[in-house]
């Protein structure tokens, strides 16, 4: 995992196209790392992307391959991002998911995200998202 810059865009947009149906361009992907705040970290089998204000941050994204899926790397993943926000201050993460995208909400249950919200027909105007936080530091499950 390597921190994701403004070089890795191409990367980035072509592994968000691949988890997407409505992917960021290239150039959307530049602006979001341009960003105070952007943060994430990249690998060729996918990344994650996030923003910090003060004390808070926002998952944007976490992609995988869909050929790499269920290996542990969106659990890396957010692993090393959760760990970097801790060291840069951050004491609450939240995110917004597909409310069909089990995978993904049993990922973020696993590191202690709980939903806190929910916006209907968000996604394609049909598909909940659920609005996830968690506090940090990260207190592991028993």
């Amino acid at each position: 995992m390597l921190p994701l810059t403004n070089k890795d865009s191409a990367l980035a947009a072509e592994l968000y196209a691949l988890a997407f149906p409505r992917a960021w361009s290239k150039e959307e992907i530049l602006r979001l790392t341009e960003l105070d705040g952007f943060f994430g970290f990249i690998c060729p089998e996918g990344m994650i992307m996030l923003n910090q204000v003060q004390e808070e941050a926002e998952i944007y994204t976490v992609c995988v391959r869909p050929e790499n899926r269920r290996q542990g790397i969106g659990k890396k993943l957010l692993s090393v991002a959760l760990k970097h926000a801790e060291r840069n201050g951050v004491s609450k993460v939240f995110l917004e998911v597909a409310a069909d995208n089990h995978a993904a909400l049993k990922l973020y249950e696993s590191f202690g995200f709980s939903q806190i919200g929910i916006r209907k027909n968000y996604y394609n105007h049909v598909t909940d998202a659920l609005v996830l936080a968690c506090s940090l530091p990260l207190i592991p499950k028993a």
